[in-house]
């Protein structure tokens, strides 16, 4: 039951955030400082309200080494929550082309300069990836990618895909993972105390060329220091919660 209730006032929050940012994207489109504005309203809020406790780690490599390519790991919907409550300004999306059918949602996210990837189709997907490069050169934006593509839903670290790696080192910039503890194993949202999430930004890393191998190798590197670290953050949040 308190489940059902949190998400009841989690979908007003968002409505709610959503009609007000609106008005604004309609004043000045394809601004990221929409994106900005709607993560502030959402992101603590939300988490406070899914009776979620977190803490952020490394905060300084999320507020530094801009522009960059942020990626993160993808558990669940509730992600849109965990990246709002620490993500900076100017930076925008990557997301898939199925969010822009969700009613409101999908018209504030693409007047909010977020970028949208159709799947399965390459080369509308190499189109999205070279206007990323444009965002990043150009605008001067940080662009937050999801490198697994979908959310693992408990399965641990997914496979990733190379279009954010690619991106960041045809655009030369460092990639900054952020890792956040698991969901699943943690997280009651029918307990008043659902339970407690570490956020952890890491150090960048960068490409030291852009050829397939070189990118290959940034990926591989990428993943490797993601898992070890979200294995990490779990067996704090264990041992926290065995004190």
């Amino acid at each position: 039951m308190l489940k059902y209730l949190r998400l009841l006032l989690i979908t007003l929050l968002i409505t709610g955030a959503l009609f007000y940012t609106m008005i604004l994207c309609l004043l000045r489109p394809f601004s990221d400082k929409n994106s900005t504005l709607f993560a502030r309203m959402i992101g603590p809020l939300g988490l406070k309200i899914l009776g979620v406790d977190f803490e952020i780690l490394g905060r300084e490599h999320l507020e530094g080494h801009r522009p960059c390519v942020f990626i993160g790991n993808h558990q669940n919907n509730y992600d849109i929550f965990i990246v709002c409550s620490f993500i900076p300004s100017k930076t925008v999306s990557l997301g898939k082309s199925e969010l822009l059918w969700i009613p409101l949602f999908g018209l504030f996210y693409w007047l909010s300069g977020n970028i949208v990837v159709t799947r399965g189709n390459r080369t509308k997907s190499l189109q999205a990836m070279e206007k990323v490069k444009q965002y990043i050169i150009e605008k001067k934006l940080s662009i937050v990618i999801m490198p697994e593509g979908t959310r693992s839903l408990g399965r641990g670290l997914l496979p990733f895909k190379k279009g954010a790696f690619h991106t960041a080192a045809y655009a030369n910039v460092p990639v900054v993972p952020f890792c956040v503890s698991s969901w699943d194993s943690f997280i009651d949202l029918n307990k008043w105390k659902a339970g407690k999430l570490y956020i952890k930004g890491m150090p960048p890393l960068k490409a030291t060329g852009t050829s397939p191998k070189e990118v290959e190798v940034l990926m591989t590197q990428a993943r490797t220091v993601m898992e070890n670290e979200i294995m990490q953050l779990n067996n704090n949040l264990i041992q926290t919660t065995r004190v």
